[in-house]
């Protein structure tokens, strides 16, 4: 928790948590806002003053009896942008609760924007239902707020537990970003994401593995775990009999033994492996997905991937299947990961031209990815500058 004084009680507009603060400021916000103030709100952060503190009881007074269902720090956070008065509040958070809730509270002044930034599974959003339901559900759908998910699953998903959260299938903002970074052509055939399961091997090592497991710390099993270094090993097999050119972004917190253990696994001239310190803006798995045939793993990044049309296997071997979802293929789904199963799917989607991948894929992609013909930047600009403009 950080204490700090607020040097001004003005701005236009706030970007809500720091991630990818520069990015909203780069592609949607100056062109919209050129030399307005851009308050970056990061909630760790406490800022104390008079004025604040009396606003803050005050709000509490006046909605006492929604104590239960929100903590002090909502009343915080309510406090603040009342005070700043923005016309704007945006977030790539779009799961935090209390952004979610902000803008039941507010009149048709200040616009919310929510922007999708990650897989939700139905696990996921239904965790968080009772919650967020008894702090909107009395309310009417506001007409100041707009949640730009990734496409019409999103859409349905969050219907079924919130009906008065607004929804726009848009795409995904980091692809559209990134489409605008680099100019992509494919020439990698496999890039790997890999699960954030296989990065425990690297914090338990070895003789640490099974009891770290054993100790019900983790919702992943040590048969899981154990499934996706299968993979790894049956990926090198594949990739060295097929001479497949291979490339694997790492994640962040990766330690150096853990690079260690994956060039050393990898040792082939064959296999690039990106070390996460060597980025300079995060968009490079994006870059990597782009520059190559197949796109093999776990995470939200395959969703994307999917969604835009690129060659995917779905690896994923935890019995709830959080990332896997039903509505994809059978020729996405990888469901062992046996060298015989792996061999099969591979051989399969490099044999398939990328015209029957479409014609096979085309519906359900869309469903989980829908662009619309426009990229999700430009939608969220146009819908920001139609509000005001019809505001007015």
């Amino acid at each position: 928790m950080i204490y700090k004084t607020l040097s001004n009680d003005k701005f236009n507009i706030i970007i809500y948590y720091p991630s990818d603060s520069d990015l909203l400021k780069k592609y949607i916000l100056n062109s919209l806002f050129p030399k307005q103030n851009i308050f970056v709100r990061d909630p760790s952060e406490i800022f104390v003053s008079l004025k604040i503190l009396f606003y803050f009881f005050f709000n509490l007074f006046l909605n006492i009896h929604l104590l239960r269902t929100k903590n002090l720090r909502f009343f915080y956070e309510l406090t603040l942008i009342k005070i700043l008065k923005p016309k704007l509040v945006i977030t790539l958070i779009d799961d935090d609760l209390n952004f979610l809730s902000f803008p039941f509270f507010f009149d048709n002044q200040i616009l919310f924007i929510a922007v999708q930034n990650g897989f939700r599974a139905d696990w996921y959003v239904s965790s968080n239902a009772s919650i967020l339901n008894d702090r909107i559900c009395k309310f009417p759908r506001p007409s100041n707020f707009m949640f730009f998910c990734f496409g019409e699953y999103e859409r349905e998903l969050y219907a079924n537990y919130f009906p008065n959260l607004p929804l726009l299938p848009s795409g995904s903002f980091r692809v559209a970003v990134s489409n605008q970074i680099y100019n992509d052509k494919e020439i990698y055939d496999i890039c790997l994401i890999l699960p954030i399961e296989l990065f425990i091997f690297s914090k338990y090592f070895r003789s640490e593995w099974e009891s770290y497991f054993a100790a019900d710390q983790t919702s992943i099993t040590f048969e899981i775990f154990q499934n996706n270094l299968s993979l790894l090993f049956n990926l090198e097999k594949y990739c060295s009999l097929y001479q497949k050119k291979l490339i694997i972004p790492t994640l962040s917190g990766l330690k150096s033994r853990e690079v260690y253990f994956l060039k050393s696994l990898f040792n082939s001239p064959l296999v690039d492996i990106f070390d996460f310190d060597q980025r300079k803006h995060g968009f490079e798995s994006y870059h990597f997905i782009n520059n190559s045939k197949v796109i093999l793993g776990t995470s939200t990044m395959m969703t994307e991937a999917f969604g835009t049309g690129k060659k995917v296997l779905q690896a994923e071997f935890t019995q709830e299947k959080f990332f896997t979802n039903k509505f994809l293929n059978d020729i996405n789904h990888l469901y062992s990961p046996s060298f015989s199963e792996l061999e099969s799917k591979l051989n399969n989607l490099f044999s398939m031209s990328d015209l029957n991948y479409l014609n096979l894929s085309k519906d359900k992609a869309k469903y989980f990815y829908n662009l619309g013909g426009i990229s999700t930047d430009v939608s969220i600009r146009s819908f920001i500058l139609d509000y005001f403009k019809n505001l007015s």
